[in-house]
Order: structure tokens, then C-alpha cells, then sequence
């Protein structure tokens, strides 16, 4: 009995030092701290998305990094409903302007979400 409640002591105290010593990283970082080089590409497969594609976009736009760091692809999954329709006015519509890419076929043997985004 005595072995199995030191052990379970010894699993205690290294979970808690590996908890605190992440905590204290965490701390360690100034609020506002972010990277300033860092550019990255959103991109958004979307397959019969009218309901949500607008919704969708202008979340990914409300974000708290300045949208010249980051660029939206936006691939239109040959959708049947109004999808391209609100995807192009969207384009139209917005000075940051997503880039619209319009999918009318999927290769034999590729997934087309896979086929979207590659």
C-alpha cells in the first residue's frame, strides 16, 4: 500500500511541475506579442454553402490580424445551389477581395474536399 501511494505522490508532483512550468511559459509572453513576418493563406473548401459562405467569410475577415498578413482562396466545390454566385458578388463587394476558385470536376480517385484545397 505504501508503494502505490508514493507512487501516485511522485505522478503528483511531476504533473504538477510540468503544469506549472508550462503556466509560467504561458505568462511569460507579453499580451500584443505577436509576429510581424508571418503571412499565411486561409483556404475554404466549399460545397453548396449559401446559407453560410457569407457568414463564414466575414468571420474569417473579423479577425484580429491585419488582413495584408493573410490571403483567403475561397474553392467553390462544384457547387449546384447559388454558392458561386455569393462567392463572386462577395468578390465584388470587398476591398480585400478573397480569391474565388470555381471546381467543375473532380480527377477519378481523389476526394474532392482533398482535390479543393491541393
Amino acid at each position: 500500500m505504501f508503494i502505490l501511494g508514493s507512487t501516485f505522490l511522485l505522478i503528483s508532483i511531476i504533473y504538477l511541475g510540468i503544469v506549472f512550468f508550462l503556466l509560467r511559459g504561458l505568462l511569460s509572453i507579453e499580451p500584443g506579442t505577436e509576429p510581424q513576418n508571418i503571412n499565411f493563406s486561409v483556404i475554404i473548401a466549399a460545397h453548396n454553402e449559401e446559407a453560410t459562405i457569407t457568414t463564414c467569410l466575414d468571420s474569417v475577415f473579423a479577425q484580429s490580424v491585419p488582413y495584408n498578413r493573410f490571403e483567403v482562396i475561397v474553392v467553390n466545390d462544384r457547387s449546384t445551389d447559388k454558392t458561386g454566385e455569393i462567392l463572386e458578388a462577395y468578390k465584388s463587394a470587398d476591398n480585400r477581395r478573397p480569391s474565388v476558385i470555381h471546381v467543375d470536376t473532380t480527377p477519378t480517385g481523389v476526394a474532392p474536399k482533398k482535390h479543393a484545397v491541393s
